[in-house]
């Protein structure tokens, strides 16, 4: 008989049992069973209807279990994320930056898509006075794109870090019915100022001064507005405004930076000594005020008695400390920024940490990079610290180490997000470095969450470069990233003409792409060119002629007209156009085409 139970001792077996099945059994006589037990051993059940009707509950047991465990699994990431985030923002709040980011990096690892965290990460680094601000403003307002303020956000990192172009084009996305909001017209008053248009800024101010008569703030910015326009008589009223407000507790500060900046009428340098010392010491001067304050009393007897006075400060507030120790290093004082830095305590937290790598590479001091941070962990910025002891290496002529080092740099940062553009803006920063930010690049755009910002960034590496068979290969990547990107394919096509491609091949996708869009110009353009490179010159330059003659004379639109007309014998007629499309950087093989272009007019002499 089977037995119920094996026993041994009064213990259940707890070892490999080797029972000889029943001569009823169906098995051959004699043939092993081999099972561990430390429980009941029961008969077999051979009724299949029986069999079935149990499997059929252990199976919805276990999916039942399986769907428990999922959603409590689920609920928890829920639960952690929300924490994560609320401790995150109270961080900030209190100035604990380095904790905040590292929080808010914990939640984007298991929700890439966190707008929040997004949001905190931006708010951390514009504090660090890091441009990777503008990475995750932008990267925020496309996980929003019908969120205007996310659109506004993007604006004033972007002037912030002097990206004109960047914040002109996030004003332009605001729709027309939110223009008329104050923030927007605060934007583009200071978007004017950055770009050089004092009227624009000065008008973007008298209207929120106007609609505000009693805002003190708008009083001042139109003041300093005016200080930049062609107006002698507005000048000298901006100016006494704005000396009668500096030693308000509040606008002080404000009315103090205008007067320091202002280069149209500036201060003679006895004022703007007296103004400086003033900026320094109100009690509202940011971070900013007191190194643009530094940096006017350099060459003054006061100058050592106020960087102490700002060392101070800095001692208690880490971000302090890294802008000070970021803003000697820029004006020449390495070795200064070097002997405050190994004088502080937390040297070895982020950002202090990183401030201090980039300050011994500033020195050249490689083997202190390579003794210092070897073995030391920055946390989700260690890819930054591996990107240091990479350039330590190579400079020490040790070239595996330093491939070994970047390799793990460039995994890192593709594998957190912002990391990739952390990382490419630091190796970009360092000489005979653009190798490795392409290759950084390149694994980001075919692997990383970082995908679409690093086909844009490495547009831009190979357009910098003029490099054609790059920027073919970064726009077949984008069509492929997403079909529909018509700009993409339009690149594409051009890039492809221009390299010696398949002209018919070319000039099929330029029919259609223009087809689909019979009005933009620049698809007609292209499809222009297709035609031409196909040897229908004649339709080339036709299409070509339906423009605009304002348009034809934008140098992108000149040089292609230019080119047809010189290949249609119209060379003489072609020189203008050629003439005012050279105006603007031309990749090489576009300039190789309007030389020869140029080159079949024989003016008569």
């Amino acid at each position: 008989m089977t037995p119920s139970r094996l026993q041994l001792n009064g213990a259940y077996l707890r070892k490999v049992q080797t029972l000889t099945t029943p001569c009823n059994s169906p098995l051959p006589l004699c043939c092993k069973v081999r099972y561990t037990t430390t429980m009941d051993v029961k008969p077999v059940e051979t009724d299949p209807v029986v069999y079935f009707k149990k499997g059929l509950i252990a199976l919805l047991v276990l999916a039942l279990l399986g769907a428990g465990l999922y959603g409590g699994y689920r609920g928890y990431r829920v639960w952690e994320q929300k924490r994560l985030l609320a401790r995150a923002e109270k961080m900030v709040l209190a100035g604990d930056l380095t904790n905040a980011a590292l929080a808010a990096q914990r939640v984007l690892k298991t929700n890439p898509v966190s707008i929040p965290a997004t949001r905190i990460l931006a708010d951390v680094s514009e504090k660090w006075l890091s441009s990777n601000a503008l990475f995750w403003r932008i990267r925020a307002a496309g996980l929003e794109p019908d969120n205007v303020q996310a659109k506004l956000a993007v604006a004033r990192t972007a002037l912030l870090f002097n990206r004109v172009s960047v914040a002109r084009r996030a004003l332009d996305e605001v729709p027309e019915s939110e223009r008329g909001a104050s923030e927007y017209q605060k934007l583009l008053a200071e978007y004017a100022a950055k770009s050089g248009n004092a009227e624009l800024a000065e008008g973007a101010w008298s209207r929120l001064a106007a609609e505000d008569a009693d805002n003190k703030e708008y009083a001042i910015a139109l003041a300093a507005a005016r200080l930049r326009v062609p107006d002698a008589a507005k000048q000298q009223s901006a100016r006494e405004y704005l000396l009668a407000q500096r030693d308000d507790a509040t606008y002080g500060a404000a009315a103090l930076r205008a007067l320091v900046t202002d280069r149209v009428t500036p201060l003679s340098a006895s004022e703007l000594r007296t103004m400086a010392v003033a900026l320094h010491s109100h009690p509202q001067a940011t971070i900013t005020d007191h190194l643009v304050a530094l940096q006017i009393l350099r060459d003054s007897p006061e100058f050592e008695t106020r960087l102490a006075a700002t060392m101070e400060l800095a001692k208690q507030n880490p971000d302090f400390f890294y802008a000070l120790l970021m803003w000697l290093d820029g004006v020449g004082e390495t070795e200064r920024a070097l002997t405050l830095a190994d004088a502080h305590p937390e040297m070895d937290q982020v950002p202090l940490c990183m401030a201090h790598a980039a300050l011994l590479s500033r020195a050249e001091k490689w083997g202190d990079i390579q003794h210092r941070y070897a073995k030391s962990d920055w946390g989700v910025f260690d890819y930054f610290r591996f990107a240091y002891l990479a350039r330590a290496e190579r400079e020490m002529q040790n070239e595996t180490m330093a491939r070994t080092y970047l390799s793990r740099a460039i995994a890192g940062a593709t594998s957190t997000l912002g990391g990739t553009a952390a990382l490419s803006d630091l190796l970009e920063s360092w000489p005979g470095w653009s190798r490795e930010v392409e290759t950084l690049l390149w694994r980001a755009a075919k692997s990383s969450t970082d995908r679409q910002w690093a086909l844009r960034a490495l547009f831009d590496f190979h357009a910098k470069h003029l490099d054609t068979r790059g920027l073919l290969r970064v726009a077949e990547e984008m069509v492929k990233f997403n079909p529909d990107d018509r700009g993409a394919e339009n690149n594409r096509i051009m890039f492809h003409l221009l390299t010696g491609g398949n002209a018919q091949a070319a000039l099929k996708d330029a029919e259609n792409l223009h087809a689909n869009d019979p009005e933009n110009p620049v698809f007609l353009s292209t499809y222009a060119f297709a035609l031409h490179s196909a040897g229908k010159t004649e339709e080339g330059l036709e299409r070509l002629e339906s423009l605009p003659e304002e348009t034809r004379n934008v140098p992108q639109f000149a040089a292609y007209y230019g080119i047809l007309l010189a290949a249609a014998g119209r060379a003489e007629e072609a020189q203008k156009y050629l003439a005012q499309g050279l105006a603007v950087p031309l990749l090489p093989e576009e300039v190789v085409l309007v030389q020869k272009a140029q080159g079949k007019y024989q003016p008569q002499k």
